[in-house]
């Protein structure tokens, strides 16, 4: 499976929120090039804002790629149930702002395990077929070099929730 992901805000530790309108602005002409150029290739919007993810889904967008896993717009759950798009759900300790202060987890896999299933709860309860989900452990997101490593370690544990992983490592 070929997948282009779009993103027109940076989530690196430390970053700040863009406005609505300029990410909008960001990512559309770049989502519309590349669907005329690429049609089988599934195009993704990562954002974590509704107004962006339906403007994106308008353009071509066949997946949304949310590091809050559809904790900071849940009404883009709406979104994904209507088109039938597909759905990266990330786990993400705080915010970019915040997430590379001090971050602890007595076992970040098993943490990030249960974090998923209470997600998965919610997408059930709002019509999101488990088919539709992908899981991004977020490496990087909220984790210190041990976690990252320790998740890396242990993906084969993710299995237990019977969905793909998709993994961004940079």
């Amino acid at each position: 499976v070929k997948i282009i992901d779009v993103g027109g805000e940076s989530t690196r530790s430390f970053s700040s929120p863009v406005k609505v309108g300029d990410e909008i602005k960001r990512v559309l002409p770049v989502l519309k090039a590349l669907r005329k150029e690429f049609k089988k290739v599934f195009l993704s919007i990562d954002t974590y804002k509704y107004s962006v993810a339906e403007a994106a889904v308008a353009e071509g967008a066949d997946i949304i790629n949310d590091i809050t896993a559809l904790r900071s717009s849940p009404q883009t759950a709406s979104l994904i149930r209507r088109y039938k798009l597909g759905c990266i759900l990330m786990h993400m300790k705080g915010k970019p702002q915040t997430m590379q202060i001090k971050p602890r987890y007595k076992d970040v896999t098993a943490e990030i395990i249960d974090f998923f299933k209470e997600r998965l709860k919610f997408c059930d309860q709002r019509g999101i077929n488990k088919s539709q989900i992908l899981i991004d452990p977020g490496v990087g997101f909220g984790k210190r070099l041990e976690d990252n490593i320790k998740i890396i370690n242990e993906l084969y544990k993710f299995k237990i929730l019977g969905l793909p992983i998709f993994l961004g490592l940079s």
